[in-house]
């Protein structure tokens, strides 16, 4: 289906209008039972949805797109394809303006430290 749908723009945007209303459903169904202090909702297109809107915090897990190539690159998908991925996905100068939190996931920073830090945060809201 990742072939089918990032060699065609109008099939992605067909998928996305089928899926995402679904998921944002089923969401919001769940949401509504959690008595959680907060409660992280994973997105992948979050920003280019403009769902961001709808939440009061965000946090962006940001490689850059070299490491994310190289990252995707050892599971088994074609050069091409992680291209025609990449080119459907904002560029991080867009996506960093709307972020509130942003994790560095390059490597190079250690991931727990930055995941607690920002808990700290939120949970004192």
């Amino acid at each position: 289906m990742r072939n089918i749908v990032f060699s065609d723009k109008n099939k992605l945007l067909k998928l996305n209008l089928i899926l995402h209303p679904i998921v944002n459903t089923q969401f919001t169904k769940w949401y509504r039972k959690q008595t959680s202090d907060y409660i992280i909702k994973e997105s992948a297109l979050l920003f280019e949805t403009n769902n961001y809107k709808l939440l009061d915090k965000t946090i962006l897990v940001y490689a850059s797109k070299k490491v994310r190539f190289e990252r995707v690159f050892k599971r088994d998908i074609s050069a091409s394809l992680i291209d025609k991925v990449m080119s459907n996905q904002l560029i991080f100068k867009e996506v960093k303006e709307k972020a509130d939190f942003i994790i560095d996931n390059n490597g190079e920073e250690l991931l727990i430290p930055q995941v607690i830090k920002i808990h700290e945060l939120l949970f004192n809201l």
